[in-house]
């Protein structure tokens, strides 16, 4: 009868669809009212009404209405009214749901490339499924070493206990068990589009439905091919993880764990390098330091490229003077094989090395 009256009755028995009279009693009309259900509780509405002016219907079509019937009504052409605005509504859903997670997708693989860190990365995945997916919780758990224990490790979104309270395992028992355990379990997504059925995965201390969540949805996240995570999702809304959504928070799980063996290569390319100046730190050292004259020549050109301090006191030569010269002016005219000469080039056709006694030229 009047505005605040279905106002308090769709915030409370949230209905498919909302069926409004435009007069109703009161200073607020059924167009105002419909506009406060569709900015506050996104629910469609259908006008019944006795009345057609042009004004009324501009001010109603301001209110994104999903169908407008004229009293007298017959209930066939209610029947059919109804029916249309719900298969519309749900597909408006539908579309609005798939282009909030491709949206997703996009910031997820901007995230990829900018973040540094897996701290970093997993919190800003959270946050963007949230902000930018319609989600209302996202929660990463890890796969404790040498445990069956999935500890949580990034969270976002409202209300965020069952993140950060969750104790989930991978065992085989329910208990503790969950839509999180079962997706790394399998190593497939485990998903609930009705939390309040007995069919929840979910412990009943840690279900979704208590903090209100209707929907869950759970997708394992690998490292080094091992399912090593999970990206845990939860919705007020029922049945909200459909084929398509579900594939593409998928992509998102893989974006995720390609971005993780990312890092690690990263990391092992960074030991590497710190290694490999480890060890030409040493070796210069050593070289520099050596008691024994120490000259380097090209294999290819057999130029001289570098020699150490003993070496240039053993042969009163300057480094200068030596750089980019071949290596034989070290050594007198050779003399048949045995020369060191030849033996640097056998050398250097892979046939081994020997030591030689030669005097230098100085």
């Amino acid at each position: 009868a009047t505005a605040e009256a279905a106002l308090a009755l769709v915030g409370t028995a949230r209905p498919d669809l909302v069926l409004m009279d435009i007069h109703l009693r009161g200073n607020v009309d059924g167009i105002a009212a419909a506009e406060a259900i569709r900015r506050q509780h996104k629910r469609p509405v259908v006008y019944l009404t006795a009345y057609a002016d042009e004004t009324t219907l501009d001010r109603a079509k301001a209110t994104e209405p999903y169908g407008y019937v004229l009293k007298p009504v017959e209930d066939r052409e209610l029947r059919t009214t109804v029916e249309m605005a719900l298969h519309r509504y749900r597909a408006d859903l539908e579309v609005q749901r798939l282009t909030r997670l491709y949206d997703v997708l996009s910031q997820v693989n901007q995230a990829v490339v900018h973040c540094r860190s897996r701290e970093e990365l997993f919190l800003a995945v959270c946050r963007v499924v949230v902000e930018r997916g319609g989600i209302n919780l996202a929660w990463i758990g890890w796969l404790e070493a040498g445990s069956t224990r999935i500890r949580p490790v990034a969270w976002f979104g409202t209300p965020s206990a069952l993140a950060t309270d969750a104790d989930f395992t991978i065992d085989e028992e329910p208990t503790g068990y969950g839509n999180p355990g079962k997706s790394i379990r399998t190593g497939q997504p485990a998903v609930c589009n009705e939390c309040v059925a007995s069919t929840c995965l979910y412990p009943a201390e840690q279900a979704p439905a208590q903090h209100g969540f209707q929907s869950c949805a759970a997708f394992p996240l690998r490292f080094g091919g091992t399912t090593c995570g999970v990206l845990a999702l939860c919705v007020s809304e029922s049945g909200y993880f459909r084929e398509r959504e579900v594939s593409l928070l998928e992509e998102v799980a893989l974006d995720l764990s390609f971005a993780l063996d990312q890092f690690e290569a990263a990391a092992q390319r960074a030991r590497a390098e710190t290694a490999l100046q480890e060890s030409e730190s040493r070796y210069r050292r050593l070289f520099e330091e050596a008691v024994e004259g120490i000259c380097l020549a090209d294999a290819d050109t057999g130029e001289i490229v570098d020699c150490n301090a003993a070496f240039l006191q053993l042969t009163g030569y300057e480094k200068t003077e030596l750089a980019g010269r071949p290596q034989r002016i070290l050594h007198p005219t050779e003399d048949g094989d045995g020369g060191v000469s030849s033996t640097f080039t056998r050398h250097r056709a892979g046939e081994g090395g020997q030591v030689l006694r030669a005097p230098l030229v100085t």
